[in-house]
């Protein structure tokens, strides 16, 4: 997935190495603000507003390239607050963006065929369900 993620965009990588390395689902992928994390000092430090935690977290050395990368990108296109945004505006990326990217990785690394990935039961996107899905028969 990280091979097929280099060859997507440097979005596609920063995400996918930022949701690996900090245990994030697709929300809090979205949801990764700048002062969140410090390149210098290599840390994430993110609150989780769903169950009032707070995250910390050493940032992968990769992490870090591919955010700088990305930051220093035509792709990005910096928002007041949020690290993620739509290449072609400022505005953050949602869920289904992440989702439909995961996707798009899985079946071109032909690790998915199109409309395999088995929904979650409550129709929302479960911790790490977008990162690591199961599949039906």
């Amino acid at each position: 997935m990280l091979a097929q993620a280099h060859k997507h965009s440097l979005l596609a990588q920063a995400i996918y190495l930022s949701a690996a390395n900090f245990a994030l689902h697709a929300k809090e992928v979205t949801d990764m603000r700048h002062e969140d994390i410090d390149l210098k000092k290599m840390v994430l430090d993110s609150y989780r507003e769903k169950d009032g935690v707070i995250r910390v977290a050493i940032v992968w050395s990769e992490t870090a390239k591919a955010i700088k990368a990305y930051m220093s990108s035509d792709e990005y296109r910096r928002h007041d607050e949020y690290l993620f945004t739509k290449s072609t505006n400022k505005q953050k990326l949602n869920t289904g963006n992440i989702v439909t990217l995961n996707r798009k990785l899985r079946e071109d690394a032909s690790l998915l065929s199109p409309g395999r990935l088995k929904p979650a039961t409550d129709g929302r996107v479960k911790t790490g369900q977008w990162l690591f899905p199961s599949y039906t028969s």
